[in-house]
């Protein structure tokens, strides 16, 4: 009886654990009208964080991974990943436009506007407002990495980073694309 039960509790968790893993691939690769903004690389390995700006008014910034270093699946953020670290906040939405901040740094406003009909990411960085091309988290090893640096690639070949002082405290540097690696 005992066994019984033990085998019929061990199929219905089995049966749970697809579906809930059909769900959410079908969710992150649901295909919806989006228009990529940049990407977000990490030094730890391949996989990046993909932002697009969505057709939908209740979210018009989404993130999601992109498994490059698995077999390039999409994939949602986890709810930590989301609420934490590569999520956004969004600041303001009018027609044409949007700004929103990563929920790790909130002292940078990204501003999503129209440049020459696409969606384009900017910045204001060394004083300048600069495009976003590419993002590249420079990551200590370990457990809980920590960020050593941020770089920006933008418009051109112009590159700056963030280096962190303090908590919630950058200096901006500008670099070129051989300091970067």
């Amino acid at each position: 009886m005992l066994a019984v039960i033990v085998r019929s509790w061990f199929v219905f968790t089995v049966v749970l654990c697809c579906i809930l893993t059909l769900v959410s691939v079908a969710y992150a690769s649901k295909a919806e009208p989006t228009d990529v903004l940049f990407a977000l690389e990490k030094s730890t390995n391949a996989n990046r964080v993909i932002y697009d700006v969505t057709h939908d008014s209740s979210a018009p910034v989404r993130a999601r991974w992109e498994m490059l270093a698995e077999d390039g699946r999409y994939e949602a953020l986890n709810s930590f990943e989301r609420n934490r670290i590569y999520g956004v906040k969004v600041l303001n939405r009018e027609p044409g436009s949007v700004s929103f901040t990563f929920k790790a740094l909130p002292e940078y406003p990204i501003f999503v506007t129209e440049i020459a009909g696409e969606p384009a990411a900017q910045i204001q960085l060394l004083g300048k407002t600069r495009r976003i091309r590419r993002i590249f988290l420079k990551l200590s090893e370990g457990i809980f990495p920590k960020i050593k640096a941020i770089e920006f690639s933008l418009d051109g070949s112009e590159q700056v980073s963030l280096l962190p002082k303090r908590e919630g405290e950058w200096r901006e540097v500008e670099t070129t694309a051989m300091e970067a690696r």
